[in-house]
């Protein structure tokens, strides 16, 4: 029997229930989820399927435990096979590489670690510094494309996705779904003809930490018009809010609710804006 790896299971469910717009089969997203409080926050698999992470550094380090730290219903399931698997997890203490990263993986770990810490907040993010033709891992390759489409809104690595799903590990081909699916935000709607002008269209993502102003106003405001104001996704710490409302005044996008949310939890904005170019 395999090893279960319980937060890979987690965290691509979670993004996949809230985020996920490609169609998927054989994968159940709801078996053997253990809550959220049970895993490390600083584990790198989180910093992959997460848009939240809060940490200053991540964790790469597992070690195997028994089944009997999982909650009750997940360990009557597993008790059900004919071998027990061994429960895979990230801790502090860990000292497994068990995903085999190598350097080219924890350098790109580390610029997605500044992207989800900067780029949404500040909107000040590159990968200038790195070479793709130099990276020579899966996971590595995958993080560049996924950066360079949500960041450069460019396209030129997306066909190598196909060849890296077909040779890749359990994590790879997760990662790989997650990475089509966030292009295909950025590529469905990335270029569009309006009167006599091409209209290229790039994904804004913009995240909030709900702080006391937040909380009291109920509404956050954006400099950066959409193209389509009923494109507008919303989500709260991670998951998908539809109740809310949207407007433009006074040159900004206003987004307002009327739930009150927890003070510190965040509030991430997607759209697409349009940037026009004349036809010769």
């Amino acid at each position: 029997m395999k090893d279960f790896i319980p937060e890979l299971s987690y965290w691509f469910s979670k993004y996949w229930k809230s985020r996920g717009e490609l169609s998927i089969v054989n994968i159940n997203l709801d078996a053997l989820l253990q809550d959220e409080d049970f895993f490390n926050n600083r584990s790198f698999i989180k910093l992959l399927f997460s848009e939240i992470f809060e940490e200053d550094s991540y964790l790469y380090g597992f070690e195997k435990k028994s089944i009997s730290i999982l909650r009750k219903g997940i360990v009557s399931r597993l008790n059900t096979l004919k071998d027990l698997p061994s429960i895979v997890v990230c801790t502090e203490e860990g000292e497994m590489n068990y995903f085999e990263l190598q350097d080219p993986d924890l350098v790109m770990l580390d610029y997605l670690l500044l992207f989800r810490q900067e780029y949404g907040i500040t909107g000040s993010f590159g990968i200038d510094g790195i070479d793709f033709e130099d990276l020579y891992t899966n996971l590595s390759k995958l993080i560049y494309i996924y950066l360079d489409v949500i960041v450069n809104n460019r396209t030129t690595y997306v066909p190598y996705i196909t060849d890296i799903l077909e040779r890749s590990s359990l994590l790879e081909k997760m990662f790989c779904f997650y990475v089509m699916n966030e292009c295909h935000k950025v590529i469905k709607n990335f270029e569009f003809l309006v009167n006599n002008k091409t209209a290229k269209l790039r994904l804004i993502r913009k995240t909030f930490l709900i702080d006391d102003d937040i909380l009291q106003n109920k509404k956050v405001e954006l400099e950066i018009l959409p193209f389509d104001i009923n494109g507008i996704i919303m989500y709260v710490n991670d998951i998908l809010y539809m109740d809310f409302n949207k407007r433009i005044e006074n040159d900004k996008l206003i987004i307002e609710w009327s739930d009150t949310f927890e003070k510190d939890n965040y509030i991430n904005i997607d759209y697409h804006t349009e940037i026009l170019e004349n036809i010769d």
